[in-house]
């Protein structure tokens, strides 16, 4: 007989459990990258691209997941579709942009820094944000600390693109609509 009141445990083994359903969303969307890198759909790719997701899920889903974290809902997702198709029209206009800035004989380039202030909540929604601003060519988040970005732009008016930029308003959206439980 155990005394009541005693706080029973079980001892850590190191063991994770595969029950988090977002160890499996992890899994399944290393799963797609490897099929659209490998580009190859025969059963030995198939096999690799499920070992190594599968493990690489398993090993690392606690720096991958957050703790608590809640699952989006196929709503959130689709914003978040939307907002990746966004970000990519974004990045083919401001490579033409940086193309013609180049290409242009007395180079018109301002380079400067801009400290931006974001509404956004998350530290999900701040990461994917810092990142979409870096990944757009002429910017670069240089820092991000709390709602504080500070931005390296090669043009002022690519410093004021990043200020008045429509995608913190679809992360806002995003966010928004996170499935609380």
């Amino acid at each position: 007989m155990v005394p009541t009141g005693t706080n029973l445990r079980r001892p850590e083994t190191g063991i994770k459990r595969f029950g988090n359903l977002g160890v499996w969303m992890v899994f399944l969307a290393l799963l797609l990258f490897w099929m659209l890198l490998s580009g190859s759909f025969d059963l030995q790719h198939l096999l690799a691209g499920v070992i190594l997701s599968l493990l690489t899920s398993y090993l690392w889903s606690d720096l991958l997941i957050e703790s608590g974290a809640m699952m989006p809902n196929i709503r959130t997702m689709g914003k978040f579709a939307r907002y990746m198709i966004d970000l990519i029209i974004e990045v083919v206009i401001a490579n033409i942009k940086v193309a013609l800035i180049v290409l242009h004989p007395s180079l018109p380039i301002s380079p400067g820094f801009i400290v931006l202030r974001t509404r956004l909540k998350t530290r999900f929604g701040r990461v994917i944000y810092a990142n979409s601003i870096t990944l757009t060519p002429g910017t670069l988040t240089v820092e991000m600390e709390g709602d504080r970005f500070i931005i390296h732009a090669l043009t002022a008016e690519a410093a004021e693109g990043v200020a008045h930029w429509s995608l913190e308003e679809e992360m806002l959206r995003i966010e928004g609509g996170r499935q609380d439980g």
